[in-house]
């Protein structure tokens, strides 16, 4: 997981799964939180068709607050978007 901040962009956020699915409930990592009146959106996901994946799904639910699945051998770029 690497998470950077950007004025001009929104934060970013990029975790990288190596390994088989990963559910994460609750998620206890600070840096998977989006920031105060934010939500994350998908950017770009290695599961996208165009890559040879199976179909891109967000990794979390309820705009960051919810469950965490991230998908098999796989890599997910989200950006935080105010609501």
């Amino acid at each position: 997981m690497l998470r950077w901040f950007d004025e001009e962009h929104g934060d970013r956020l990029l975790i990288v799964n190596l390994d088989h699915e990963l559910p994460l409930t609750p998620p206890s990592e600070p840096l998977l939180a989006p920031t105060y009146g934010a939500t994350w959106q998908l950017l770009w996901s290695s599961e996208d068709p165009r890559y040879g994946g199976h179909g891109v799904a967000m990794p979390v639910a309820d705009d960051g607050l919810g469950e965490w699945r991230l998908p098999a051998q796989s890599a997910v770029l989200l950006v935080a978007s105010q609501t």
